[in-house]
C-alpha cells in the first residue's frame, strides 16, 4: 500500500477557498477532488504526476454535477497548485525517505536501541573517569598548599610589562568577533498563506513583504485573512489588473501599505448612463438633434 502525507490544517487552507470561488463549487468538493489528485499522484509511476486524471469518474464518485471536477482542476492549474500535470512541490512535501517498509522500520528501531545502549556505556565510563579526576585534583590541591607554606616570606615577582600587571599590549588575547544577532521577527503562517494566494506575476519573496506586514499589524490595521482574500478576488477580476496581462498589478508590499482592501476597483464609465429611463422616441429624437447639430457645424466650417 502506498502512502502520502496529509498535513494538519490542509482542509482549511485558504487556497481551497480561492479555487472554490473561481470554479463556482463548494469548498468540500474542492478538498475531495484534491484528495483524489493526491492519490493519483501517489500511485503514478512517476510520483507526483496527475496526467490522465478522470474528471468524469470523480464527478460520479463524489456525486458532483457534470464538469464540476474539471472546473476545479482547471482552477487549481490557474492557482499554481498543478504545474505541467504535476502536483506543485510534490518532492518537497512528499519525500521518498518516508516510503519505507516494515523491515526498514524494524532495522531503524534496532539501530536506535543500539545507539541508546552505546550512549549508556559511555556515560558510565565518563562517570568513572570523573571520580578518578576528582581524586587527582584533590592530590594536586594538597601539593599546592605545601608549596604555599614553603614560599611564605618570599617577596613577590614584579609583573611583566609595568606595574599594572597587564603586560605588553601584544600579549593580550585577540577579541572574539560578536556573534550575529538572530532575526527579531519570524514570519507567521498567515503571511505565507497571503503570498500563496497573491497573483504569481507580482509575487515577492517573504522577506521583502515582511516589513509592510509587521507595520500593518503594529498599526492595528490587519483586517484578517478572509477580508484580504475577498479583496484579492475582487481586484483580480478588475479591468485594471487584467490590463496588458497583469502589468499593473501592484506588489504585495504596495497592496498592504496602500490598504487595498479598503477600496474597490475603479469601474469603467457606463456609455448608456444618460439614456437610461428614456423612451425609444426620446432617444431617437435626441440622436436626430445631435446629428443635425453636427451637420450644421460642419456646414459653417466649410463656408
Amino acid at each position: 500500500m502506498n502512502w502520502f502525507r496529509w498535513y494538519t490544517g490542509a482542509a482549511s487552507d485558504p487556497k481551497f477557498q480561492v479555487v472554490a470561488r473561481k470554479s463556482r463549487q463548494n469548498v468540500a468538493a474542492v478538498v475531495a477532488v484534491w484528495a483524489m489528485l493526491l492519490e493519483r499522484a501517489c500511485e503514478s509511476r512517476d510520483r507526483g504526476m496527475v496526467d490522465g486524471f478522470d474528471c468524469e469518474g470523480a464527478d460520479a464518485i463524489l456525486g458532483l454535477d457534470d464538469g464540476a471536477a474539471c472546473a476545479i482542476v482547471e482552477a487549481m492549474r490557474a492557482k499554481g497548485m498543478i504545474l505541467n500535470e504535476r502536483i506543485a512541490k510534490w518532492d518537497e512535501r512528499q519525500p521518498k525517505r518516508e516510503d519505507v517498509t516494515a523491515t526498514d522500520r524494524k532495522r531503524a528501531q534496532r539501530m536506535r536501541q543500539r545507539d541508546a545502549a552505546t550512549c549508556h556505556d559511555m556515560s558510565r565510563d565518563v562517570t568513572h573517569g570523573h571520580e578518578e579526576s576528582r581524586a587527582v585534583t584533590h592530590g594536586h590541591d594538597r601539593g599546592e598548599e605545601k608549596r604555599e607554606e614553603k614560599n611564605k616570606g618570599t617577596p613577590p615577582t614584579p609583573p611583566l610589562g609595568g606595574g599594572d600587571g597587564l603586560g605588553p599590549v601584544d600579549s593580550l588575547p585577540p577579541e572574539e568577533p560578536d556573534a550575529p544577532e538572530p532575526p527579531s521577527h519570524v514570519p507567521d503562517i498567515e503571511l505565507e498563506q497571503f503570498l500563496d494566494a497573491y497573483p504569481e506575476r507580482a509575487r515577492q519573496p517573504i522577506y521583502a513583504v515582511l516589513p509592510a506586514w509587521l507595520a500593518m499589524k503594529k498599526a492595528r490595521a490587519y483586517p484578517g485573512l478572509p477580508r484580504l482574500f475577498d479583496a484579492l478576488s475582487e481586484w483580480e477580476g478588475s479591468e485594471q489588473w487584467a490590463k496588458e496581462g497583469g502589468r499593473f498589478i501592484p506588489s504585495p508590499q504596495k497592496f498592504l501599505s496602500g490598504r487595498y482592501w479598503l477600496n474597490h476597483p475603479p469601474r469603467s464609465p457606463d456609455p448608456y448612463a444618460n439614456l437610461r429611463g428614456k423612451s425609444f422616441h426620446e432617444i431617437n429624437t435626441a440622436d436626430y438633434e445631435a446629428r443635425m447639430a453636427r451637420e450644421a457645424e460642419q456646414t459653417e466650417a466649410r463656408a
